[in-house]
């Protein structure tokens, strides 16, 4: 079933509904006069699923930050590491729309039983980051990254050296 409608410029368009089977005719004539009021307030249903299937993956923006960071960060090689090994296999295929705070917390959570709290912060504090230059980048409004809480890390462990340890570390530096 379809719906031919004109938009807002007088360009004529066609949307889909749906095939015979999965709607009857009643089904489709109550769909196509929703469709047909949304186009008379202004909308543009053909329009809005054109861009939705244009949007990016979170794995476009990840390259885009990625190249942009080359010259920005000496650290980013261990972004672009972070991201191939933790963040893409997760989250690379979605559109952003589609990505949530929720499902961000999952990956942190996940990655703080797998490997560490600071692992988990470092790749949080990346998905983060990315977000944040999207949103300046005019590609998203909101980042659902903004309410990401990191988790509490240990505190860095002292290690204390022998007097034999000193010795070879001293006779080493003299060496050089």
């Amino acid at each position: 079933f379809f719906v031919s409608y004109r938009n807002v410029s007088g360009t004529k368009k066609r949307h889909t509904i749906g095939d015979f089977g999965l709607f009857t005719a009643t089904q489709a004539r109550g769909q196509a006069q929703e469709i047909l009021a949304d186009v008379r307030r202004g909308s543009d249903p053909q329009s809005e699923k054109q861009e939705k299937r244009g949007e990016i993956t979170f794995e476009d923006l990840a390259a885009r930050y990625l190249e942009h960071t080359k010259d920005h960060k000496r650290s980013w090689k261990d972004d672009n590491q972070r991201m191939r090994d933790h963040v893409l296999p997760t989250i690379g295929k979605r559109k952003l729309s589609e990505i949530t705070l929720s499902q961000l917390q999952r990956l942190h959570s996940r990655l703080k039983k797998e490997k560490s709290p600071a692992t988990s912060n470092r790749v949080a504090a990346l998905i983060k980051h990315v977000f944040t230059m999207a949103g300046k980048w005019s590609l998203i409004e909101n980042s659902p990254a903004k309410n990401l809480i990191m988790f509490k890390e240990p505190p860095p462990r002292d290690i204390v050296l022998t007097p034999d340890q000193c010795r070879i570390l001293i006779d080493a530096c003299d060496a050089d």
